[in-house]
């Protein structure tokens, strides 16, 4: 029997080898890009297969994504998918479903290849939380046989369960408080209907990007705005920055009492439509056709986010209907949140805009909007959207206004020399969020170990780690009890880190921009089946190091110390790549975008930018 061995794994430890070899012995063995594998086995290391988080593959996923969608739409069922105004809530949730089901789908894309290579045996290690949801999904497959080696892992992460228990927790309380608020509160925010500008938003962190544009609209353009807080904690920021908000659920008591949004009986015509679709939209990303194994997981998926996507579309229609705003405005597009106001809003006769908020780089995937106008931060994102078929006149470039203080206080701060001498090197690392969709938990591990080991190795070395906002594990505090020398920073502004830093080191982060526009040497770690989210490389703004070598730490060492011992000739290298990153990527770093993101928003409410609605659309 030709047997083959899968590890799905974020990383393998020996045990776990020795183990599905004794009980396949001589298999061929299969693994996702990235993971990682025991040092003692590198001589005989598994075939790669494509990552779920790498960005390339997801570009895939979404091609087949935009076969499946149009498929179901189209299907006998497709009136439960598709609203009376002709809004699809699968437009809505297509990132949603994009970043959830692509765990699954890569599954497929393996299960795939093992089977093109004659797979009759497949023996899958799983971590034994996920084993009883890879023998249901297997128990579908009539060939070949599937074997599930459960192995144990302790991790410091939230699992999915204490997630969802969270996330129930959450709802109970803002419902809680949203009923004491409106009991207790002497003067409740009565919304004007006919509001010229609403701004709709999900996390606060993007939100505060328009903090001061909504003030400068206010101050330079008399636009008054009205912000919509989707979650609480949205909320809860803007008081504490002063601005009245209205919680979401507030504005929309009827959706609220609607229990069911996508109810059992669309469930059914659901499946039935799923069933009914041909066998060939079944293959995925892999080279087989897997129905059986592909169908129940997307079922399941779709389910949960419909249900989703249509609370939220239903509560922005009543909300927008209450309000009747001439032009809605948010710094989400891939969200449910983001997606159904901009639909919303065009149904309600109102332009929308998405305003950017963070980095994404240079793949088709990042260019589907529902939005009418998109304003960005610098030409590269432009030529991305435009490639793509977005027309010119829909796209403003207006630059970064979340780092126009950052670029201030670069300007009026007195240019330091690197490492003053005799001085510490003062060494700044921006970790990636662990177990985002970044960044795994193990390959986490190894960056920050690499890191710690390398800063050690450099005299008068002095090492700050700056974790995630959103990073809620304890695992880089545990790994580095073992560095007591480190600091570690939980809390605090980035970028006052790294205008006290003279070198800066990420992975995916945004901070990376950060460092470029203060004007710092930055270096950038590289690993197998993780995307490079900055162009650092395209304009030589960053060194490059990989972690993949057993000598990583020393690499990076070696690194740091071309930077000492060359400074001259290498930091004016890379301040030259800085200068053409800033220049393509963030609108020349001119210190205006608050106000020319105010500015575009200003002509889009008086007409001037009619032509950004896409053709077709109702105005």
């Amino acid at each position: 029997m030709k047997s083959f061995i899968y590890y799905d794994l974020e990383e393998v430890l020996l045990d776990d080898a020795r183990q599905a070899r004794a009980i396949a012995p001589a298999a061929r063995e299969f693994i996702a890009r990235g993971a990682r594998w025991p040092e003692e086995l590198k001589a005989s290391s598994p075939l790669e297969l494509p990552n779920p988080r790498e960005v390339a593959y997801q570009d895939s996923l979404m091609a087949w994504i935009n076969e499946l969608f149009p498929a179901l739409n189209q299907s006998l069922g497709g009136t439960v998918l598709v609203r009376e105004n002709g809004i699809s809530l699968l437009e809505i949730l297509r990132y949603r479903f994009l970043f959830e089901f692509a765990e699954v789908e890569q599954r497929w894309n393996a299960v795939s290849e093992m089977l093109r290579e004659g797979a009759e045996r497949i023996l899958w290690v799983v971590p034994r939380e996920e084993s009883s949801k890879i023998k249901l999904l297997t128990s579908t497959m009539p060939a070949p046989k599937f074997e599930v080696v459960a192995v144990d892992r302790s991790t410091s992460s939230p699992g999915k369960l204490w997630r969802l228990f969270r996330r129930f927790g959450r709802r109970l309380v803002d419902r809680f408080q949203d009923g004491t608020e409106a009991l207790t509160s002497r003067h409740p925010h009565s919304p004007i209907a006919g509001t010229s500008l609403a701004v709709v938003e999900y996390y606060p962190n993007s939100a505060k990007t328009l903090i001061p544009v909504t003030a400068a609209l206010r101050q330079q353009h008399g636009i008054e705005t009205v912000w919509i807080a989707a979650r609480r904690p949205v909320k809860q920021m803007l008081a504490r920055h002063g601005i009245p908000s209205i919680s979401l659920r507030r504005l929309t008591p009827n959706t609220n009492r609607t229990r069911k949004h996508f109810g059992i009986k669309a469930r059914a015509i659901l499946k039935e439509s799923l069933e009914s679709l041909p066998n060939e939209i079944f293959r995925g990303t892999g080279s087989s056709q897997g129905k059986s194994f592909l169908l129940p997981a997307i079922f399941e998926t779709l389910s949960s986010l419909l249900e989703e996507s249509a609370f939220w579309l239903d509560s922005l229609l009543e909300a927008f209907g209450t309000l009747r705003p001439r032009c809605v405005v948010s710094t989400t597009y891939s969200s449910s949140v983001g997606r159904a106001a901009a639909l919303a809003a065009r149904d309600q006769n109102a332009c929308s805009a998405f305003v950017q908020h963070g980095m994404f780089p240079d793949y088709d995937i990042f260019t589907d909007f529902c939005n009418d106008a998109m304003f960005v931060w610098g030409n590269a994102n432009r030529q991305t959207m435009m490639r793509n078929g977005i027309m010119d006149s829909r796209i403003k470039v207006v630059g970064a206004a979340t780092y126009d203080g950052l670029i201030r206080r670069t300007r009026l701060e007195v240019p330091t020399v690197f490492r003053q001498p005799g001085g510490p090197l003062r060494i700044a690392y921006m970790a990636s969020r662990t177990g985002g969709q970044v960044v795994g938990a193990s390959v986490a591990k190894l960056h920050v170990s690499t890191v710690a080991k390398a800063a050690s190795q450099i005299s008068n070395g002095q090492l700050t780690v700056k974790l995630h906002p959103s990073d809620k594990t304890r695992m880089i505090e545990e790994i580095l009890k073992d560095y007591p020398n480190v600091k570690l920073i939980r809390d605090g502004n980035s970028q006052d880190i790294i205008l006290q830093s003279d070198v800066v080191i990420t992975v995916s982060s945004t901070t990376g921009l950060e460092a470029c526009i203060a004007d710092k040497p930055l270096i950038v770690l590289e690993t197998k089946g993780l995307s490079e989210y900055g162009p650092y490389r395209k304009y030589g703004a960053a060194l490059h190091v990989s972690v993949e070598d057993g000598q990583a730490s020393s690499l990076l060492a070696d690194t740091i110390r071309i930077l000492i011992s060359n400074s001259s000739a290498k930091l004016a290298e890379l301040a030259k790549g800085r200068r053409l990153l800033i220049d393509d990527l963030l609108n020349g770093g001119r210190g205006d975008a608050i106000e020319l993101t105010a500015q575009a928003v200003a002509d889009l409410l008086e007409g001037k930018l009619e032509s950004a609605r896409p053709a077709g659309a109702a105005r």
